[in-house]
């Protein structure tokens, strides 16, 4: 696995500080599904709305269009947990992402002859 990463001119540092930044984003996660299934409201997202920022913030303009109206009142204890989901997934891309910024271009490989 870690010659894939040596493939690319700055593929170390790349998967370094994308690993770090999913890291952190599945410790704010997991604190934040804990506080939610704990009984927090869904006031208890906002870090990792920050975190997860700038694709936070789409996931919650997203979201706002939504209409939960027709969600049963015994069921919308899992509207927040579903927000959950979402800005979990916009952080992994996002950590996807800080790696394709940074890995840079690929390194010239020399002909392997038999």
């Amino acid at each position: 696995m870690i010659d894939r990463f040596r493939t690319r001119k700055n593929g170390i540092p790349a998967a370094t500080v994308a690993g770090i930044y999913a890291t952190i984003v599945l410790i704010i996660s997991l604190a934040v599904l804990i506080a939610l299934l704990g009984g927090k409201d869904s006031v208890a997202l906002w870090p990792l709305w920050l975190i997860t920022s700038p694709l936070g913030f789409i996931v919650n303009w997203l979201l706002s269009y939504i209409s939960f109206d027709g969600i049963p009142e015994e069921q919308r204890w899992a509207i927040p947990i579903v927000h959950w989901i979402f800005l979990l997934i916009s952080g992994l891309l996002q950590a996807w992402f800080l790696w394709l910024l940074f890995r840079g271009p690929r390194l010239e490989q020399p002909n392997k002859s038999k």
